[in-house]
């Protein structure tokens, strides 16, 4: 079983791959959750995990034989909740409250870029090593002030141009876009789990708040999940009536729509 996460905090790009890359047509898994297929990784991404009691993986001819074609690319992923009172370890009620806070940074992986000046030294090095007089070619961006010298070029100080090509309505700039494009990111997760049981029914209630403000500016994620699993036995277990429920929403903010929103803007 390969899984390969792609960051995108809803979980539906997330990859995985159960019979292998070389299975031929769709390989992606059913997922069954508590008997309800769907082939929506995002509602399997959806369920917190202290609701989950058990994950089944079933593959080859034992995926085909229960669930037909859906299964027999990709396999089954089989998921159920907790739905009894064996299930809550035996307890008649029961509260669980979870709470954390993620940084997220992508400094460590930042590159190391020129300022504007550096780029000026290094835009006049190499004029200088093609015998090209650096003011002409970039005299709209620096000013460079040199010996002249061809054969012993000695730099005596680079200066950037107040405006570009002499345009006041282009000045000159020097952005350190990863400052300006990343920040630092924080991921809320606090999740509450109310369940009650006897030998003759059992109660779950669980709600979640995800949300993750992402290290690129102008992005976030905010996710919104309940469970309600309610069933009861009569008749001495003869008849089973429950109600099992999985409700959530979410709301994401991607760069290109705020990209996209500014450029109409302008």
């Amino acid at each position: 079983m390969f899984i390969e996460k792609s960051g995108d905090p809803t979980g539906a790009s997330s990859n995985i791959l159960i019979r292998g890359a070389t299975t031929l047509g769709n390989n992606n898994p059913l997922f069954v959750i508590d008997g309800v297929p769907t082939v929506r990784q995002d509602v399997f991404s959806s369920i917190n995990p202290s609701a989950i009691e058990s994950v089944q993986v079933l593959k080859d001819a034992s995926a085909s034989s229960l669930y037909g074609a859906r299964a027999g690319n990709g396999g089954v992923i089989i998921v159920t909740t907790k739905n009894s009172s064996k299930a809550a370890g035996g307890e008649k009620f029961k509260v669980s409250i979870n709470s954390n806070i993620s940084v997220l940074s992508e400094k460590k992986q930042r590159y190391d870029m020129l300022n504007a000046q550096q780029r000026g030294q290094a835009l006049w090095q190499a004029s200088v090593n093609d015998g090209s007089d650096p003011n002409s070619g970039y005299g709209e961006i620096y000013n460079f002030d040199w010996n002249g010298d061809f054969n012993n070029p000695v730099l005596n100080g680079v200066t950037v141009q107040p405006f570009v090509g002499g345009d006041t309505s282009v000045p000159a700039g020097d952005t350190d876009w990863q400052d300006e494009t990343y920040k630092t990111g924080y991921v809320y997760n606090n999740e509450i789990s109310v369940s009650g049981g006897t030998d003759n029914s059992f109660h779950l209630l669980n709600i979640g708040h995800l949300r993750n403000t992402g290290i690129l500016k102008y992005t976030g994620y905010e996710r919104i999940s309940a469970k309600l699993n309610s069933n009861f036995h009569l008749f001495d277990n003869r008849l089973r009536v429950g109600v099992n429920t999985q409700i959530f929403t979410s709301d994401e903010t991607l760069l290109l729509q705020m990209l996209v929103v500014r450029q109409h803007q302008v």
